[in-house]
């Protein structure tokens, strides 16, 4: 990693879990807000394949693929068009916080793509499995008892669902116990997530260390600070 320029924050200065939280509610809310309008008309769709045969409605499973589909095109450029400004997305404005570099500039494209996907990945993966077991748990048309395999898909969806809220959960907490405040995705991304007014308190050099998650061993980067004098010197 490059040394030059990297800079530090106290503590105070890095945003909390409240702050984050209101940010991202904010942020689902207005993507809710956008995708209610598509997904109204869809969702009230009729097709009639061949002429004399009554009409359906669209499946659950066309439905969740299209959902899908139409999130990451809107959340897609929302999130990476609106942080590449200095202030974020609406939701980061509207909560005094702002998405930073270790050198205290507006993270580059491969950057944000990097922690997007990240941060992105795994509430689609609990989208697709809740979605999964609302299709499964349907009655297929013209028939009144459900398949076998109906309520073992059910069980297992929500399982899964629930083992991947316990991984959204963690990723969370961890802003909680960490001395940056620092989520997974901030941790791959080499970003923090900072108060809007905050300023640098110093300057340091990279130092590699490592986050234990049970068997796994993620090491990332961190800034470590230098000390008064030796920072003087350096910029001198």
């Amino acid at each position: 990693m490059d040394e030059a320029m990297l800079v530090w924050y106290r503590h105070d200065d890095y945003a909390g879990i409240g702050r984050r939280l209101v940010a991202c509610l904010i942020d689902a809310a207005i993507m809710l807000a956008v995708l209610a309008t598509p997904g109204f008309f869809v969702s009230r769709m009729h097709l009639a394949p061949n002429a004399g045969q009554e009409a359906h409605p669209v499946g659950r499973g066309t439905l969740a693929v299209f959902g899908l589909a139409l999130t990451l095109l809107i959340a897609t450029p929302y999130h990476l068009v609106l942080r590449r400004t200095r202030g974020g997305t609406i939701g980061y404005r509207l909560a005094g916080i702002r998405l930073t570099t270790m050198m205290d500039t507006i993270p580059e494209w491969g950057t944000l793509a990097r922690r997007f996907a990240l941060s992105i990945i795994l509430p689609l993966a609990f989208y697709a499995v809740v979605s999964a077991g609302m299709a499964a748990q349907s009655q297929p048309t013209g028939q009144r008892a459900r398949p076998p395999a109906s309520m073992g898909q059910a069980i297992g969806s929500t399982i899964m669902a629930a083992i991947i809220f316990a991984i959204v959960f963690g990723n969370y907490w961890m802003v909680i116990r960490d001395p940056r405040r620092q989520a997974l995705h901030d941790k791959w991304s080499r970003t923090w997530v900072a108060r809007k007014a905050a300023r640098p308190a110093g300057i340091g050099r990279p130092i590699e260390r490592a986050w234990i998650l049970g068997p796994l061993v993620l090491p990332y980067w961190d800034v470590e600070p230098i000390e008064s004098a030796e920072a003087a010197a350096v910029a001198g």
